[in-house]
């Protein structure tokens, strides 16, 4: 089997479709795009429990570089159904 290596790609997309379905990645936990409710593991919540969004889409703010590949790895370590973005 090849290697699997993370890969950046241009897609166009609904902003405000991305907005409803994203969670906000700091650290271990993060943020509903929809709701704003704070304190979501993305691992464990694939939904927002107050608002009930499916997350499709995960970003986060950090800088680092490694700390955004430990972000990538996870979610697909842990079989996520989660696009990371920029």
């Amino acid at each position: 089997m090849a290697e699997k290596k993370p890969v950046r790609a241009w897609l166009y997309l609904d902003v405000d479709e991305v907005r409803k379905q994203i969670i906000f990645i700091e650290d271990a936990y993060g943020m509903c795009g929809n709701c704003k409710k704070l304190g979501l593991n993305y691992v464990k919540n694939l939904q927002c429990p107050e608002c009930k969004t499916e997350f499709k889409f995960a970003a986060t703010k950090l800088k680092n570089p490694g700390e955004i590949a430990k972000i990538a790895s996870r979610i697909q370590r842990e079989g996520l159904a989660l696009q990371l973005i920029d």
